[in-house]
């Protein structure tokens, strides 16, 4: 009895304690074959419970972080307005560069300033006293423009008290520093798609309808503003 008691012990230990504990408690004489075909039976047992438990913690790991991902994909919208303070600085000294209209000005601002206008930059920015209220919303890019940003802002015009809200699309990339820089090149085949893509969507054109229709009232109700835009029409 002692003999068997050190044999279940050791099964004990292995972690099968309780089949063994009923075993002796009934004073069952297990023949070497009986022993075989039990610890095959447990040991099958034990490693389908194992891999049953395994499986399903995988799966919930899986569901876990699909769920995380889903809500973090839910979470972050197309068009971002905080988060982006370098970019925020960035545009804000484009625009004074842009009513400067002179060649340092860009100095910093710009990927490759040699492709600017400036005498056509200057007829454009001529009758603008100031850029006012300006607020940037950005969207992910691709290729060579690392973010597209959206600026809406109000002009400031001589002699004319209602300001003109207005919109901008305006190409953002990042140097080897990861500086934000204004991208003024050509837009690749695949990045112009993408930009066509990204003003098609529901959140930019909701941001475009809403500064046209805050232009239109602007425009009826002061006949100074709708003298100032009608001069101007079809300018490019």
């Amino acid at each position: 009895m002692i003999k068997n008691f050190k044999h279940w012990r050791k099964v004990i230990y292995s972690g099968i304690g309780v089949v063994c504990v009923v075993a002796i408690a009934i004073g069952v004489k297990v023949s070497n074959k009986e022993k075989a075909t039990l610890n095959n039976d447990i040991n099958t047992n034990e490693i389908s419970n194992v891999a049953s438990f395994d499986a399903d913690m995988a799966e919930n790991e899986l569901k876990a972080i699909s769920s995380a991902g889903a809500e973090e994909a839910e979470a972050e919208p197309l068009l971002m307005e905080e988060g982006f303070p370098k970019i925020n600085a960035l545009i804000t000294k484009f625009f004074n560069a842009k009513l400067e209209s002179s060649e340092n000005a860009f100095d910093g601002l710009v990927m490759d300033p040699s492709g600017i206008d400036y005498e056509r930059l200057h007829r454009k920015v001529e009758y603008i006293v100031s850029y006012q209220n300006i607020k940037t919303y950005v969207a992910k890019g691709i290729n060579e423009v690392d973010y597209v940003a959206y600026v809406t802002y109000d002009l400031e015009l001589p002699s004319i008290e209602t300001m003109a809200p207005s919109i901008d699309e305006i190409y953002i990339s990042l140097d080897e520093n990861n500086k934000p820089l204004v991208y003024l090149g050509k837009l690749s085949e695949e990045t112009q798609n993408f930009v066509d893509d990204l003003r098609n969507t529901e959140e930019v054109k909701s941001l475009i309808s809403g500064v046209t229709d805050e232009l239109t009232a602007a425009v009826k109700s002061d006949s100074n503003l709708k003298d100032f835009y009608d001069s101007f029409a079809g300018d490019n």
